[in-house]
């Protein structure tokens, strides 16, 4: 992440972007419903994401819930799965 175009992600911890991209694993790429051979390539799929979209991080995980549909529909681009 380059911290010089995207101020806002300065102002959030790490622990809760963590837990911002456990949510989005869980929620929006079902991490849990991966075989363990496509784990990996959904961490990537799910960071390219976030890279491409940081606003993400700065989102609360309740705004996150509303938008999930949208986010899904994002995901589905970077689901080679």
């Amino acid at each position: 992440m380059d911290y010089r175009k995207n101020k806002l992600l300065l102002n959030t911890k790490t622990q809760t972007k963590r837990k911002k991209l456990a949510w989005l694993l869980r929620e929006v790429f079902d991490y849990r419903g991966v075989s363990e051979n496509q784990k990996k390539e959904t961490i990537r799929n799910m960071y390219s994401l976030v890279r491409e979209n940081p606003n993400f991080l700065v989102y609360s995980i309740n705004t996150l819930e509303k938008k999930k549909d949208k986010l899904r529909e994002k995901a589905s681009k970077y689901n080679y799965n």
